[in-house]
């Protein structure tokens, strides 16, 4: 069977506290269908069509959801969950601590090319631990 994953992150490094990375994993149609189903949600006029979804735009009422009102925007917000509440679907999420990870800066010294040295990336680190998690999944399979 062929896995596939949708991934994304939830802040840069020197915005948080912790660099969250999530996703989705399932079978390509499983992922298929979501994804359908994700595209037509969005667009539904019940309550509101939206042209992509931004968690922190939902929860501030921003962005997309300027105009919301909260009961709207929590219909809206429950119409998509329930598109992922599938057993077929697996919930993939890891972070990076970036205070301990400010910590391994420290201890390293000066990198050269410092802004490109692996080390100085939380975010290859989170996305390390993504794919490992998603090997450990797939070979569940």
């Amino acid at each position: 069977m062929a896995l596939k994953a949708f991934l994304d992150d939830s802040g840069t490094k020197g915005t948080g506290k912790v660099l969250k990375f999530g996703g989705l994993l399932g079978s390509t149609e499983t992922l298929a269908d979501v994804s359908d189903s994700w595209k037509s949600e969005l667009q539904a006029r019940t309550p509101a069509p939206i042209r992509y979804f931004k968690a922190y735009e939902a929860r501030s009422l921003s962005g997309e959801f300027a105009h919301w009102s909260r009961k709207g925007r929590d219909q809206k917000l429950t119409r998509l969950a329930s598109l992922l509440d599938r057993s077929d679907l697996k919930m993939i999420m890891c972070g990076v601590d970036l205070a301990p990870h400010r910590q391994t800066e420290a201890v390293t010294g000066d990198v050269s090319d410092a802004k490109r040295h692996p080390l100085n990336q939380p975010y290859l680190l989170a996305l390390l631990l993504a794919l490992f998690t998603i090997a450990k999944e797939a070979s569940k399979s």
